[in-house]
């Protein structure tokens, strides 16, 4: 199994989020995460809350209950950046990040338009350790983050 916990930091006065890269939320059949709990689990331990980014699919609601019952299950609140009032604040204090997949043009259009792009660069610029298929990026930081390029029908600044 691969050794998913965040690599040692410098102490700060507040530390940056956790974030996890996985390939894949479930596979064919399974429940969510049965595949990757035990990393998961030590990759988050003692964070208690973990907030949600669920724009790669249409229902962001249903989404986000099917993935906070998979980290029910492993003793974490997941909280939905999109029933927030203020996701850019939320992240800042953030314990923990996940990012789901599913549509990355749609996810990335509403990373743009809710103006979370940047902040979630600043928070895996300061520590990211990833799983799957971006573990073969040359740099685990530059695999976390996000594409610098637009969709043609993404807002632009």
């Amino acid at each position: 199994m691969t050794d998913l916990r965040p690599a040692p930091m410098a102490q700060t006065p507040q530390e940056s989020p956790r974030m996890l890269l996985l390939s894949n939320s479930a596979n064919a059949g399974a429940q969510v995460f049965a595949h990757a709990e035990d990393a998961i689990s030590a990759f988050y331990t003692g964070v208690a809350e973990v907030l949600f980014a669920p724009w790669a699919l249409a229902d962001h609601s249903a989404y986000a209950r099917h993935i906070g019952d998979a980290f029910a299950r492993l003793g974490i609140r997941l909280v939905s950046l999109h029933t927030l009032p203020d996701p850019v604040g939320a992240l800042s204090s953030a314990e923990g990040l996940y990012v789901g997949g599913g549509n990355t043009f749609r996810l990335l259009r509403e990373l743009y338009r809710r103006e979370l792009l940047d902040p979630i660069r600043e928070a895996s610029a300061a520590a990211c350790t990833t799983a799957g298929p971006a573990r073969a990026a040359s740099s685990p930081r530059r695999a976390c983050v996000p594409p610098t390029t637009c969709p043609s029908s993404s807002p632009r600044r």
